[in-house]
């Protein structure tokens, strides 16, 4: 996977953040300016996280999904090479996500984002990557996101795999991203179990938008999550994609040839009949909907938007909305 990783076409640029004691991989996907625009104003910085259960994927991987959130959301994309399983496990991880976060704002000038407006985004365990990195943040006095974007988050390693539930995820695999992420003492932490934390803990977090897939037995535990922001003062704006499985969101605006042998058969058959495509941009409208700032709204690239729209082909079934803590 490292070697893929490092040989994957890309349209974004590879960089190397400097941190203490360690170099950390980046691709950076500068925000488009349209043609003619005289605007001064600098996009906001979307910090993201891939996915893999903390034992697979790379930063260079899914390269269309993130052309399409910086294309849609108007915003500079980086995507962040944490270090992985099994060499380092949860504290290496999270310190790996906080540190290249601060190191980016404190670059933003070099980076070219405007440092007022900084938020993170995930996929399964690059979402929980991302709300553990808004959760230290937040012990540490230091919390400077505007949003956390959490694609059906892996936020739980306390409850047994097996008594998930079924889905698209489920499996002996699991406990190996379990057991090789954390030891057995340490699970019930909050930053490795975010739904472990206390209300207390929770007050304060950044608004939140969480996308959960309907067959995935991380299902439960991303809406529980999102019911204790909630409960905790947290806006949260929350939506389940109907018929999709895990993984689904990653693969939605297309993948590269690489990619196609990490893909699970019930992703490669929802990219055959068009509906990963469809759920991916109603996701993707969702996310855009409910940001906390309005600079996303006044870069969103509409001419993308609609070409992507037209590419879709039709798929079964509607997606529901299960919580907006806005609603009055």
């Amino acid at each position: 996977m490292n070697l893929a990783n490092q040989m994957m076409e890309i349209d974004g640029i590879r960089r190397t953040l400097p941190l203490e004691g360690r170099t950390l991989d980046m691709v950076y996907y500068p925000a488009n300016r349209e043609k003619g625009t005289a605007s001064e104003k600098k996009a906001p910085l979307l910090i993201g996280f891939y996915g893999g259960g903390f034992l697979f994927g790379g930063c260079a991987m899914n390269d269309y999904m993130w052309q399409a959130i910086r294309e849609q959301l108007g915003v500079n994309v980086a995507s962040i090479g944490y270090r992985k399983s099994p060499d380092h496990m949860w504290r290496d991880v999270l310190d790996d996500g906080y540190d290249a976060a601060v190191y980016l704002k404190e670059h933003a000038e070099e980076f070219g984002f405007d440092p007022d407006h900084i938020s993170v985004f995930g996929c399964s365990a690059g979402a929980s990557l991302a709300t553990r990195t808004a959760l230290y943040a937040k012990q540490k006095g230091n919390l400077f996101f505007e949003d956390q974007i959490l694609m059906y988050p892996f936020v739980d390693m306390v409850t047994d795999p097996l008594q998930k539930g079924e889905g698209s995820l489920s499996g002996p695999i699991m406990y190996v991203f379990n057991e090789f992420h954390c030891r057995a003492d340490e699970v019930a932490l909050p930053l490795v179990s975010p739904v472990c934390a206390s209300e207390e803990e929770l007050c304060g977090m950044p608004n939140t938008v969480i996308v959960l897939a309907e067959n995935d037995c991380l299902r439960a535990e991303g809406q529980k999550y999102g019911e204790m922001l909630a409960a905790a003062g947290v806006p949260v704006h929350m939506t389940c994609m109907e018929g999709m499985p895990h993984g689904f969101f990653e693969s939605g605006f297309g993948v590269r040839g690489e990619e196609l042998e990490f893909l699970g058969e019930a992703v490669r058959s929802g990219m055959k009949d068009g509906t990963i495509a469809q759920k991916s941009q109603e996701s993707m409208e969702f996310i855009n909907t409910h940001l906390s700032s309005e600079q996303f709204f006044s870069r969103t690239n509409l001419s993308y938007v609609e070409k992507s729209v037209k590419e879709l082909r039709t798929g079964g079934g509607h997606s529901h909305e299960l919580i907006d803590s806005n609603e009055e």
